[in-house]
């Protein structure tokens, strides 16, 4: 209505209308545009997307139009269909008052027809639409349900849009409380350090990042789980971060196995820096990797740092050497400790040495650690006790 008022007051050269619009479709406008005394000489061109069968051209040229295009046009023949119009109505008469060219009623009857025709495919085409987001929200609820992993997500207000059982029970087993659509994250998460940082990530999220942090979750004691926790924004068509989606993963297990690996290093670091003989711990040919300080002053290093990269084979006396390279060239095939008396040179001093090997061969390049203990004395029961500690 706006539209005709508007031309009424000032008839504009040409109206290039659409067929589908919301409140007033095209063929009624153009069936008023046509029946307007002050507008029927107006050049009129439809331009639709929408309708586009040729019943649908054949109404709106019986309603008046002056010519009808299918969207998308070029530019070069969209205008040269305007200049063919205007050119066309220029040389033509003012318009007969008895157009629209057809009867009214059948003009009617037909508008009448292609709207419900159109309608009715309009109708079937949202419940195509809405099965097929049916299916896919059907899926997308089955893959998250099929993870045994926590995963919710929430809206900018922090309120849970979606979770799956895992956080459920995550949820019950470390607060007591069930998480409900709707409410906030906050009303679940009762401990009071958790939510604080949980809000601080999810702003993070919020802000567009994604990223991954651990951290402990639940009641504080000795059953509290460690989380690996990854935030991602959720976006809308646009790009607009609208919320965010959670998938965390409990690895305390992992981080158990972290602690108890540490502690081991630390025992084993203890043990081999405070070993009351030399120790080295060395490659199959008796090449040092690392060498404690009792085994560095025993080979005239005081940093044991020199003795790295050289063979202890090198401080073997001449006449042993040979020995001790048959008794090396064994030791991929030996499981578990072996030993070799062997005589060493520092200097213009020489002692005697029991060397033992814990040797762990690696079967996919054939090395293996070796930890040697040299001392000055002729038993090796000493060393033998040492050894079984590590293995």
């Amino acid at each position: 209505m706006e539209a005709l008022e508007a031309a009424a007051r000032e008839p504009p050269a040409l109206v290039v209308s659409d067929l589908m619009m919301p409140r007033m479709d095209g063929f009624e406008l153009l069936r008023r545009w046509k029946a307007d005394p002050r507008l029927r000489g107006v050049p009129f061109l439809v331009y639709t997307a929408t309708y586009t069968e040729p019943k649908d051209e054949r109404l709106a040229i019986g309603l008046g139009a002056d010519a009808f295009l299918v969207k998308p046009a070029e530019p070069a023949p969209f205008l040269a269909a305007v200049e063919e119009v205007l050119a066309r109505c220029g040389q033509e008469a003012s318009a007969a008052p008895g157009r629209p060219r057809e009867e009214a009623s059948v003009l009617l009857e037909q508008q009448a027809q292609v709207l419900a025709s159109k309608l009715e495919a309009k109708v079937a085409q949202l419940a195509a639409e809405r099965g097929r987001l049916g299916d896919a929200v059907a899926i997308h609820r089955g893959v998250i349900e099929a993870s045994r992993d926590p995963i919710f997500s929430v809206d900018r207000s922090y309120r849970y849009t979606s979770f799956n059982r895992a956080h459920l029970d995550a949820m019950v087993a470390a607060y007591g409380a069930r998480p409900e659509l709707g409410h906030p994250l906050s009303e679940a998460q009762r401990v009071r350090e958790d939510w604080e940082r949980a809000q601080r990530n999810l702003d993070r999220a919020l802000a567009g990042e994604s990223f991954v942090e651990e951290a402990f979750s639940g009641e504080p004691g000795p059953r509290r789980s460690y989380f690996e926790v990854a935030h991602g924004p959720i976006l809308d068509a646009g790009g607009a971060v609208t919320g965010v989606a959670v998938f965390a993963r409990d690895v305390t297990k992992r981080r158990l196995a972290e602690e108890g690996l540490r502690a081991s290093e630390t025992l084993h670091r203890t043990l081999f820096e405070t070993a009351p003989n030399g120790v080295a711990l060395a490659s199959l040919d008796a090449t040092v990797l690392k060498a404690n300080g009792r085994l560095g002053t025993l080979l005239g290093a005081p940093d044991p740092v020199a003795l790295e990269g050289r063979r202890l084979v090198e401080f073997v006396i001449a006449e042993d050497r040979e020995r001790a390279e048959d008794w090396l060239s064994s030791l991929p095939a030996e499981r578990g400790a072996t030993a070799a008396r062997l005589r060493f040179r520092t200097g213009e001093s020489e002692f005697d040495a029991d060397v033992m090997t814990a040797a762990t061969t690696n079967p996919e390049d054939g090395t293996a650690a070796i930890v040697v203990r040299s001392c000055r004395t002729s038993s090796c029961r000493s060393c033998r006790a040492w050894i079984s500690t590590i293995g």
